[in-house]
């Protein structure tokens, strides 16, 4: 099951996001191909994404993000750590042509730990 609203991926038997409030669909509807999107951050900080996400969408800047459903099924808290490295990182990615804007605003906020990294041509 996944929310409409927020790509976020839930185990069965869960029929709302308890973030968005919405109800949860079987599959998601395929994204637009319109713009090539390029990776400007990668993090296992639980923390910090809502912080990222926050930050993007105040300038207006496209995102989409990899990984961050896994976060909801490996949760840190059960493991007692900061994140959870059962789930790998989430990717932060934006439209090519608006990375560099992405990576100054990130780098900008003193809460955010940003490694930019170039995303290769193919993704």
């Amino acid at each position: 099951m996944f929310c409409p609203e927020c790509g976020a991926e839930f185990k069965e038997g869960i029929t709302t996001c308890d973030e968005c409030e919405v109800a949860l669909v079987v599959d998601l509807p395929p994204e637009p191909e319109v713009e090539n999107y390029v990776s400007v951050l990668e993090t296992s900080d639980l923390s910090a994404i809502p912080v990222i996400k926050t930050a993007l969408e105040a300038a207006g800047i496209p995102f989409r993000t990899r990984g961050e459903g896994l976060m909801n099924l490996f949760p840190a808290e059960t493991l007692g750590a900061p994140f959870s490295p059962s789930a790998g990182e989430v990717v932060i990615r934006v439209p090519e042509d608006r990375a560099e804007e992405a990576r100054d605003l990130l780098a900008g906020d003193a809460t955010v730990d940003i490694s930019a990294q170039e995303d290769e041509e193919s993704a």
